[in-house]
């Protein structure tokens, strides 16, 4: 089991709702391993389908393939100025001058084809979440929308 799974576990056991009252992430602790990873690895090259233009209003579904709950981080990155760091922190990379927002940046997806909700079975879990990145500011460099949990990640450039 994952670590995110586990704690998913842990918390339903103990009591606690995953559901819009996630526990918040100290935004000063180190990045999972796998998320610094999946941020050293923002490819030179994709395909058309990949690319999304800053003037449009970019929303990216995501989902979860795997057997166990997942916890997803999504950011936005200037490749050309963005350098990891082996002590890299939330806070580091949620960079408050960037000229894109990505919301959710951070969430848990159910297991493959969602989970019922017992605690109120007509609300289940989902297995995607819909990401929206905002423009807040021009830009005359490109950037990368990096999305992953500890199984999968996602790259897509922002062309200015």
């Amino acid at each position: 089991m994952s670590s995110a799974g586990q704690e998913f576990a842990e918390a339903l056991y103990s009591g606690n709702s995953l559901e819009g009252e996630e526990e918040p992430i100290d935004l000063d602790e180190p990045l999972p391993k796998w998320a610094l990873k999946m941020l050293s690895m923002v490819p030179t090259t994709t395909t058309p389908a990949d690319v999304f233009s800053a003037s449009e209003r970019i929303e990216v579904r995501i989902e979860n393939d795997e057997r166990s709950w997942e916890r997803f981080y999504a950011f936005t990155i200037d490749p050309t100025s963005f350098r990891i760091q082996q002590d890299m922190t939330f806070q580091k990379v949620l960079d408050e001058s960037a000229p894109f927002r990505v919301q959710p940046w951070s969430g848990q997806l159910a297991p493959r084809g969602g989970s019922p909700n017992l605690c109120d079975p007509s609300k289940p879990y989902s297995d995607s979440d819909v990401l929206e990145i905002v423009c807040t500011s021009s830009t005359s460099k490109d950037f990368w929308l990096v999305v992953g949990t500890e199984a999968d990640q996602w790259y897509y450039r922002i062309e200015k």
